[in-house]
């Protein structure tokens, strides 16, 4: 599914959603044999790494806006997250397994922490990025 303006949708897609699918299969097992910090830590490379590698493979195969093929996979990853943590959220509360997720904290701020935030920076980043080396892979 290719739009007017030559974005490939279905490309775009499939590599967002595989790129947060891989960093879970990479973090979780470091999660639960390292603990939940060497997870949080190994998060923000591979949210780079990520995107960086699939905006690199998506640009390699779109004949034109790489760049804009790779940001959109790392803000595609970034709702993946974001929509994997509501049904995991959702199953487990249902499950009773546990308790609902904290609402923002007395001072107004969210309880969301900012190590997440920028895991989410650096996967757009990452995207674009990888969508910038294969133009100069094509050259």
């Amino acid at each position: 599914m290719e739009s007017s303006d030559g974005i490939r949708w279905k490309l775009i897609l499939r590599y967002g959603v595989l790129t947060e699918i891989l960093i879970y299969l990479i973090v979780l097992p470091v999660f639960f044999l390292m603990g939940s910090s060497a997870g949080q830590y190994l998060t923000l490379p591979l949210s780079f790494l990520g995107t960086f590698v699939f905006g690199w493979i998506a640009a390699g195969k779109v004949r034109s806006r790489p760049v804009i093929h790779g940001i959109l996979i790392g803000i595609v990853a970034m709702f993946a997250y974001i929509a994997i943590i509501i049904i995991i959220n959702i199953v487990l509360v249902s499950a009773g397994i546990a308790p609902p997720a904290p609402a923002p904290n007395s001072t107004g701020r969210s309880a969301y922490p900012l190590l997440f935030l920028i895991g989410h920076l650096l996967k757009v980043l990452g995207g674009a990025a990888g969508g910038f080396a294969a133009v100069f892979r094509r050259t």
